[in-house]
């Protein structure tokens, strides 16, 4: 079956996708929103050839659902069911949005967590409580909630090491080898060891352009511990190299 008509097949769904859309969908994280045996779900998944607005071949409308039965769905442009997103990113935040029709607890659960390698975090935060849970380890989050709260109460927030983890200005086979011995990350903290080169300077940035660690000519091994999770670019110049390469901190 073509993806489009997947989409098709799951745009018609009422309230939980059906067996042939999840099938389809598997390389999805799918969630769904339960509470009094009502329940809905919405999928996100990522494509090279996707894009971050509506493309009917990729992407599902959402059809709010009547009555008591909740809502949940994730915001860009549109509301999306199924949102596909294009893979072209380090780090990229996606409003979820929730209804509650009656007041309850309700569960979030993840699915499908394993289609994404272990490159990949991927949290959820709840704004209203400034809780973030990392939905690896801890797939369901419960919360109370009722028709007066406001809808964009949650996001996801997806961060992908992988994305330009090397990268190398100086191209000898010593740069092209040893660069995950010299730049790495451990217990939290970006360490940089130049392994017995002469340093000139060490230089580390957030990715908003932020330099959060400067040294000129430090130590052969130096140690920097970010104060919060996200992906870090270490330029580091030796006398005979310079490196460059993205690191993911998790801060627990």
């Amino acid at each position: 079956m073509k993806l489009s008509s997947v989409i098709f097949a799951c745009f018609l769904a009422a309230t939980v996708f059906t067996s042939t859309c999840k099938a389809q969908l598997s390389e999805a994280l799918m969630l769904t929103l339960s509470s009094n045996s009502k329940s809905d779900q919405t999928a996100v998944r990522f494509l090279p050839e996707a894009s971050d607005s509506f493309n009917s071949q990729y992407d599902a409308y959402k059809l709010m659902n009547p009555n008591l039965t909740p809502n949940i769905y994730t915001v860009a442009d549109e509301y999306y069911a199924i949102n596909a997103l294009n893979t072209d990113f380090s780090e990229k935040e996606v409003a979820l949005h929730i209804r509650a029709p009656f007041a309850a607890m309700y569960t979030i659960t993840a699915e499908e967590i394993g289609a994404f390698d272990s490159s990949w975090t991927i949290h959820l935060t709840d704004r209203f409580l400034n809780q973030e849970v990392d939905l690896r380890t801890v797939v369901s989050y419960s919360f109370m909630a009722d028709p007066s709260d406001l809808y964009h109460r949650f996001s996801l927030t997806f961060t992908r090491s992988e994305m330009g983890s090397l990268f190398i200005t100086d191209t000898s086979p010593k740069a092209q080898n040893d660069i995950d011995h010299i730049i790495f990350t451990q217990q939290d903290n970006i360490m940089v060891s130049a392994e017995g080169e002469a340093v000139s300077s060490v230089n580390i940035n957030d990715l908003e352009g932020h330099t959060v660690y400067h040294s000129e000519a430090p130590a052969e091994t130096c140690t920097f511990s970010p104060d919060k999770s996200g992906i870090y670019i270490v330029h580091l110049s030796t006398h005979e190299h310079t490196y460059t390469k993205k690191v993911l901190v998790h801060k627990d």
